[in-house]
């Protein structure tokens, strides 16, 4: 019997390739991602802390102290300039976690196109074959009803 083979199967290896390498780049721009916004939840649970003894140092009733209010003062700054710097990393990090998708997309995209291809080519090989079956079975019927009526005459 007849294989199909389609003449496009490296330009589907090669999309196959390319969407595996686009998943790849996703994946590790996500985790990327997923670290940034770890490192801002950490900058901002440490801002809520250094709020929370700020309070304590300077809690109404108690004696104040300077050195202390000034030291925590001086680490409050310092958890802020580090949210900041998380937040703008998670900024980079989840645009470039888009704009591998997007490529991700765009690559899935073309393999499909070409899979698509190969399945409306190898439909049209199939309907092919199944017409020079049909056609050599009719040629066999006429070959063996000339035989019967040549015998008969």
């Amino acid at each position: 019997m007849a294989r199909f083979v389609f003449k496009l199967e490296a330009v589907m290896r090669q999309r196959r390739a390319v969407e595996r390498a686009r998943q790849t780049a996703l994946a590790r721009a996500e985790a990327e991602r997923l670290g940034a916004e770890a490192d801002a939840r950490a900058a901002r649970d440490l801002i809520e802390t250094s709020r929370r003894e700020m309070r304590g140092i300077l809690a109404p009733g108690g004696p104040v102290s300077l050195s202390s209010a000034r030291l925590q003062a001086g680490a409050s700054l310092r958890a802020l300039v580090m949210a900041r710097r998380a937040v703008l990393r998670l900024s980079g990090a989840t645009a470039h976690a888009e704009a591998r998708r997007r490529e991700l997309i765009d690559a899935t995209t073309r393999r499909k196109a070409v899979e698509r291809l190969r399945e409306r080519r190898f439909e049209a090989w199939k309907t092919l074959l199944n017409k020079a079956e049909l056609s050599e079975q009719d040629e066999r019927a006429v070959m063996a009803a000339s035989r019967t009526d040549g015998g008969d005459s």
